[in-house]
């Protein structure tokens, strides 16, 4: 389900099954930099952790990217509280040709097959609202568990790479349309997972 989003224009609101994906607000940004400042939470993504300064700089750049691209990434809340858990979304960086899907969640929120959920959300919306072709997902070879998100979603593996800024290995993944149309739908029940960002 989409509805109008607040706070920034046209910024779809979407509904899965757990999650609400919703515009940032100050309050929301808030929450993601108390998760972004813990380095073990953060120790697949970039450096490890990074100060509320840098987090709202990063929300800045997804705000834009809503205007002028038509997608990015949203707050993910809980359905039932409406409490800001994490972020899910398909970005883009002026370093990379292809948008990619990515992901994270709070430790109390992990395991439970959210980032699947969030992530499963974002590719419908890119693939049959924005009409994206073709979609990535990152991860270091170490982080496993997001690894098995991508292979969850469908995504193929593709190459194994270096980080276009900071020059660690990465392994790269992709789903094109097509393929993502080809897909079976998922089970009503998404199967738990960790939710370790991508």
């Amino acid at each position: 389900m989409t509805e109008p989003g607040h706070g920034v224009p046209d910024v779809p609101e979407i509904l899965t099954e757990r999650l609400h994906l919703r515009a940032w607000n100050p309050e929301r940004t808030a929450v993601l930099a108390e998760l972004q400042a813990d380095a073990d939470l953060m120790r697949y993504i970039g450096t490890g952790g990074i100060g509320a300064e840098q987090t709202a700089e990063q929300v800045a750049g997804w705000m834009e990217q809503w205007r002028t691209n038509g997608h990015s990434v949203w707050a993910a809340c809980d359905r039932t509280t409406g409490r800001c858990i994490g972020r899910v979304g398909v970005s883009r960086y002026p370093e990379v040709d292809d948008a990619e899907v990515g992901w994270l969640f709070g430790r109390p929120w992990q395991g439970r097959g959210l980032a699947t959920e969030g992530a499963r959300a974002s590719l419908r919306f890119v693939f049959e609202t924005v009409g994206l072709d073709r979609v990535i997902s990152i991860c270091r070879p170490e982080n496993v568990a997001s690894e098995r998100i991508m292979r969850k979603l469908g995504m193929v593996y593709e190459r194994e790479d270096v980080h276009w800024t900071l020059g660690f290995p990465l392994r790269i993944y992709a789903i094109a349309r097509a393929r993502w149309e080809s897909l079976e739908p998922e089970p009503a029940e998404p199967e738990p997972d960790p939710a370790t960002p991508a």
